[in-house]
């Protein structure tokens, strides 16, 4: 069941998130996609909030999930929920990047 969905621009990439809620596992899932590619310029990190979940979907704990890392690039994309509902897409990098594709994915959080 589809709980939340959320739309971000992140460094000139449209981002989809989509938030569903599978109660026999209390856990949420997952699902990214992305349009165009990112170029930081000179930057080397940006968080993006992107939805907030209902309020009884909540975790009790702030949950890090790592979406896509790549270490011969120095590039990583997680996703993070906090304990008041808010997701929000954490990218980093250590050096400035030009032309990368939003990592698609679709993976699963415990609750």
């Amino acid at each position: 069941m589809k709980i939340a969905s959320g739309r971000a621009n992140i460094y000139g990439c449209d981002v989809t998130l989509d938030v569903s809620y599978i109660p026999a596992i209390h856990s949420l899932v997952f699902e990214t996609k992305g349009s165009g590619y990112m170029a930081t310029g000179t930057q080397t990190g940006h968080l993006a909030k992107v939805l907030t979940l209902p309020s009884n979907y909540l975790p009790a704990n702030e949950l890090n999930v790592c979406i896509c890392a790549n270490m011969q690039l120095k590039f990583g994309v997680s996703l993070i929920v906090q304990t008041n509902g808010d997701m929000a897409f954490n990218v980093t990098s250590s050096e400035p990047m030009r032309g990368f594709g939003w990592p698609s994915a679709m993976g699963f959080i415990p609750l």
